[in-house]
């Protein structure tokens, strides 16, 4: 029952995205902290323009002497043209441990696009267009201990995103539009980083003439417009208490008054 379901799952999603085969080159790749691993190298760009729009059904290429698909933990697909995170991955490369897509102009990064890779220890994102990191993101991913985030467009991490990550030995966060720091992880550190981003991310001469990007600001920063509205209330609380002794100190008058 629960096959029948998938397949038709499978076909639905095959019916509205472009269906694509890769053809991967073998090869024994060194990966930072994981080390040697067999990786499938991307031979061909994919073209992946719209999120949603393009499905990898299935994969060819020579494999090295005695390997399969089920020995593949690297995926090596650097400048592909792939701005929205491949769908199918899952289904080909199943035991996957490190995925690299630098230089592709990768958009956005969801919870969803990594949750199918629960092993993954290692994830190089550098040289793309994310712009946002939201709460969730790698709760998938527990294992991870490298995350590389060079040279992107980052101006926003939420406060928890790192938090389910006890691993992470290693954040690269260089070049980004509101923050420029790699180095070893550490809680208080990536705290830092939460909080340097989002002064950067709101100053006003670092912001000019990005009026959408501070617009997209505001309505992510809940505890910012809190702070504005409990500012608010206390002036309005203050002003109340100078009117009421304004008040008293009038009855004072008049019973003063009366007394005479």
């Amino acid at each position: 029952m629960k096959d029948s379901l998938f397949t038709s799952l499978i076909l639905i999603i095959l019916q509205f995205a472009t269906s694509s085969r890769i053809e991967c080159i073998f090869k024994m790749t060194n990966y930072h902290v994981l080390g040697i691993a067999y990786t499938c190298q991307f031979k061909d760009a994919l073209n992946i323009t719209s999120p949603d729009s393009f499905f990898i059904f299935s994969s060819t290429g020579n494999h090295l002497d005695l390997k399969s698909y089920d020995d593949v933990l690297g995926l090596n697909a650097k400048n592909m043209k792939i701005q929205y995170f491949p769908k199918g991955l899952e289904l080909i490369f199943k035991n996957l441990k490190a995925i690299d897509l630098q230089r592709n102009g990768l958009k956005e990064l969801y919870q969803s696009d990594l949750k199918p890779f629960k092993g993954l220890v290692y994830l190089d994102l550098g040289v793309n267009d994310i712009e946002v990191l939201e709460d969730g993101v790698f709760d998938n991913n527990p294992h991870l201990e490298v995350i590389s985030l060079y040279s992107n467009k980052i101006y926003q991490i939420d406060l928890h995103v790192f938090d389910s990550l006890s691993k992470l030995n290693y954040l690269v966060l260089d070049k980004n539009r509101c923050i420029n720091k790699s180095s070893r992880f550490d809680l208080l550190g990536v705290q830092e980083i939460i909080q340097n981003t989002k002064f950067m991310c709101q100053n006003s001469e670092f912001m000019k003439g990005r009026s959408m990007m501070q617009r997209r600001c505001s309505n992510h920063d809940d505890s910012s417009s809190l702070k504005i509205q409990l500012e608010s209330i206390e002036i309005n609380l203050q002003n109340r208490i100078s009117e009421l002794k304004q008040v008293v100190d009038e009855l004072k008058d008049c019973r003063c008054k009366m007394n005479l």
